[in-house]
C-alpha cells in the first residue's frame, strides 16, 4: 500500500513562516534600536537604487556616500548569487552575519602598501542626517563595529564626526584636518565573531547635519594592535546599525533642602536636569565663598575647603549660583541640616 503524504496547507504554511520571520527581526530591531526615531535616514544600509545586473554597490546606497572617492565596500545577501566576495555572511573580509537586516558596509581604517604613499590611505562614510541637531541638547551616537576576519590589526581610532558642513577630499588619503565628535573606544576592537557596540553622548552647539564615520587621526598618529599573523597588512571594520538619537532631559530642578548625615537620603546637592559642565558657587551668609566647581557632577555634601583641608559646613542656610551657557544663570538658597 502506498501512502502519499500530504502537503500542508500552503497559506497556513506560508502565513506561520512570516510570522516566525516577523519575530525574529522584530527582535533584532528590539535589540539594534537605541531610541525611538533616529536622525540617520538608513541606520542599516537597506536603501538603494540603480542596482546593475543583480549586483548592488555602495555607490547604489542613497543616502551614504565616501567623502574621499575612496572604493568604500557594500556587503548585501543579493550579492551571493553573482558578486560572492560583496555577500553576505561570507565575503572577501572574512564571514560576519549583519547585527540587522541583510547587509552592513566596510571600511579601511588602515592600509600602508609601504614605499609608495599612493597606496596609503583610509576609507569614510558619511550621511547627511534627517535634520540639524538643536543646540543645548543632548544626542547619543551608536554604531557597531566587527573587525574583519581578514585583518592583521585592529584600531582603537574608530572615530565620528558630526559638522554642520559636509567632510570632503579628492584624494583617497587621510581626512585628519578635521577634529571628531567620538574620538574612539579608546581599547582596539578585535573581535571577529561578534558585532561591538560604540556609543558615545555628546552635547550639540547647534546647526550639525552630516555624520562621518572612519579614522581622523594622522598616518604618524594611527596606533594599531597586531591580533594575527596570516591575514593582510590592514585594518579593516564591518559597520552596521548607525543610529543617532536625541536624549531626552527632564527640567531644571534645584532642591533647597539637603540632610547630609550619612543615611543615604538626600544627602547629596542633586540638581535634576543639570547639564554637563555647569559651575556652581556656594557660599555662606556673610558673602564668603565655601564651595566652587566648574564642572558641577551633583556630588557636595555640604563641604568646604579651608587652608586646603576638607571640612564640613554648620547647618545654615546658604547661597548658591548656578551658570550653563544652555541654562543660563540660577540663583537661590540652599538649606544645610545635619
Amino acid at each position: 500500500m502506498c501512502v502519499r503524504s500530504q502537503a500542508p496547507d500552503t497559506p497556513f504554511f506560508m502565513k506561520y513562516i512570516i510570522f516566525i520571520h516577523i519575530l525574529f527581526y522584530a527582535g533584532l530591531r528590539l535589540q539594534g534600536q537605541n531610541c525611538p526615531e533616529s536622525l540617520t535616514l538608513d541606520p542599516t544600509f537597506a536603501d538603494t537604487s540603480g542596482l546593475e545586473g543583480g549586483v548592488v554597490f555602495f555607490e547604489n546606497l542613497v543616502y551614504w556616500y565616501s567623502p574621499d572617492s575612496t572604493s568604500t565596500e557594500y556587503y548585501h545577501s543579493i550579492n551571493n548569487i553573482t558578486f560572492l566576495s560583496l555577500g553576505v555572511p561570507k565575503n572577501a573580509g572574512g564571514y560576519q552575519q549583519p547585527f540587522e537586516g541583510v547587509s552592513y558596509v566596510g571600511i579601511l581604517v588602515y592600509y600602508d602598501k609601504k614605499y609608495d604613499d599612493s597606496y596609503y590611505y583610509k576609507e569614510y562614510i558619511q550621511t547627511k542626517l534627517k535634520e540639524p541637531l538643536k543646540p543645548c541638547t543632548e544626542y547619543t551616537l551608536s554604531f557597531y563595529v566587527s573587525l574583519a576576519d581578514t585583518s592583521n590589526y585592529a584600531s582603537p581610532n574608530m572615530q565620528a564626526a558630526i559638522t554642520k558642513d559636509s567632510i570632503y577630499s579628492q584624494i583617497p588619503w587621510i581626512i585628519d584636518h578635521v577634529n571628531p565628535t567620538y574620538a574612539g573606544p579608546g581599547n582596539a576592537v578585535n573581535d571577529t565573531a561578534n558585532w561591538t557596540l560604540l556609543s558615545y553622548t555628546f552635547m550639540a552647539e547647534g546647526g550639525e547635519q552630516y555624520l562621518t564615520i572612519g579614522d581622523f587621526t594622522s598616518r604618524y598618529d594611527t596606533t594599531l594592535v597586531k591580533v594575527r599573523e596570516d591575514g593582510r597588512d590592514i585594518c579593516y571594520y564591518y559597520i552596521d546599525m548607525v543610529e543617532l538619537c536625541e536624549v531626552p532631559r527632564p527640567p531644571l530642578n534645584v532642591p533647597n533642602i539637603i540632610t547630609p548625615n550619612g543615611d543615604g537620603v538626600n544627602d547629596v546637592f542633586y540638581i535634576q536636569g543639570l547639564y554637563p559642565g555647569s559651575s556652581l558657587y556656594i557660599y555662606n551668609r556673610w558673602g564668603t565663598e565655601v564651595f566652587r566647581s566648574s564642572n558641577y557632577a551633583n556630588n557636595w555634601q555640604g563641604e568646604t575647603k579651608t587652608l586646603n583641608m576638607p571640612s564640613q559646613l554648620s547647618e545654615g542656610v546658604y547661597y548658591y549660583i548656578l551658570e550653563h551657557e544652555c541654562s543660563g544663570r540660577q540663583t537661590g538658597t540652599i538649606t544645610v541640616v545635619r
